[in-house]
């Protein structure tokens, strides 16, 4: 049976409900594998009782918590919304934490897109409408997830009609806006959806950077591919700063033009000219029905193909600098060049990832067999 929890690790009034005293084998079969990241793995449970399947991450407790403090504390304030994936129970045992969420098993929105074969400007709208309504009860909470793209928005099955869910919650922070000093400061997200005043990185920014990955999400949904892209990344983000993006044709021809309004009213790069969620919602584009246009399929799954493969290398960057950094802490390699090479591995890790961060040491087996 696990110990109280330590001061610095007290949960926040919004989460206690949610954790539980004892083994968490005793109520839940843990499973295999079923997802990884820098600070923690993800494996099926099963509730014994029930037969429910749920996911259940584990991390491994460090010093400084606050980041996992933060996370469970943004997972419980948004619990009752039925576009978020669920928070269910906490344990902490062994120096490790085990959070049991909702295990959705239905994939990412492009693969379901792709998988259909057709998405056309009422799919595109729908899928809006709940996107910006659960982003609107996000920051009336004060929550803001700082990393919508759309291996985050997930289906909770495989089912036609399965509803959508906004997944990971590692960047989200609670934004407190009494005065500067509550504006949000870190340079985080991912390279391609991050908005522009969170790269510049001066004086702080605010929930409307949500705003503007939607929109980079829509630009994608309407014609296949993404409004900002460069193989060099500073470009990348020189291409954000001026929001220098263009509605090519063939691609745009047929895309309605409150569609291709509503877009360029969403990259906007002021962040106070940006539509909020309420102006979004009232938008015309908004308000219509019908097909319109539809989204090239295959172009979308071209850009999928890359990001796989971005992926992939990342992964080959990660396991090349975690083996280096494992090797300079058993003694087996000495500073000087090594050490470099390491640091290398870890800046094009940085740039890869969803976070502007470098990765941290591996860590030891989360969960004992």
């Amino acid at each position: 049976m696990s110990g109280p929890l330590q001061p610095q690790r007290r949960p926040s009034v919004a989460s206690q409900s949610f954790y539980r005293i004892g083994d968490i084998r005793e109520k839940y079969e843990i499973k295999e594998v079923i997802g990884t990241g820098n600070y923690a793995e993800v494996r099926r449970g099963i509730n014994k009782l029930t037969g429910e399947e749920v996911a259940v991450k584990i991390i491994v407790l460090s010093k400084d918590p606050s980041d996992i403090m933060n996370e469970i504390d943004i997972l419980a304030r948004v619990d009752d919304h039925p576009h978020v994936v669920q928070l269910k129970e906490i344990y902490e045992q062994k120096g490790r934490m085990y959070i049991v969420m909702e295990l959705v098993t239905g994939g990412e929105l492009f693969d379901r897109i792709i998988a259909r074969q057709h998405f056309n400007e009422q799919d595109a709208r729908d899928l809006m409408h709940v996107l910006i309504e659960t982003v609107s009860h996000m920051h009336s909470y004060g929550i803001v997830h700082r990393d919508l793209k759309p291996e985050n928005v997930l289906f909770a099955s495989k089912a036609e009609d399965a509803p959508i869910k906004i997944a990971d919650f590692g960047l989200a922070k609670l934004y407190q806006p009494a005065d500067d000093t509550g504006l949000l400061q870190t340079l985080c997200g991912t390279p391609g959806y991050v908005a522009p005043e969170v790269l510049k990185n001066k004086g702080g920014y605010t929930p409307q950077c949500d705003m503007w990955s939607l929109g980079v999400i829509l630009y994608i949904v309407l014609c296949g591919y993404p409004p900002f892209q460069h193989e060099q990344q500073n470009k990348l983000f020189k291409q954000i700063l001026r929001a220098d993006f263009h509605f090519h044709s063939p691609w745009w021809d047929k895309v309605s033009d409150e569609a291709k309004d509503i877009v360029c009213r969403l990259l906007v790069v002021d962040p106070a000219r940006r539509l909020t969620p309420k102006q979004a919602m009232q938008h015309p584009w908004m308000q219509k029905r019908g097909p319109g246009s539809s989204v090239d399929v295959d172009k979308l799954q071209d850009y999928v193909r890359r990001i796989n493969k971005r992926k992939f290398r990342m992964l080959k960057n990660a396991i090349v600098a975690s083996r280096i950094i494992s090797e300079i802490a058993s003694g087996t390699r000495t500073s000087g060049r090594p050490a470099g090479n390491a640091q290398q591995s870890s800046s094009v890790r940085a740039h890869d990832d969803s976070t502007f961060l470098p990765p941290p040491p591996p860590p030891p087996p989360l969960f004992d067999e």
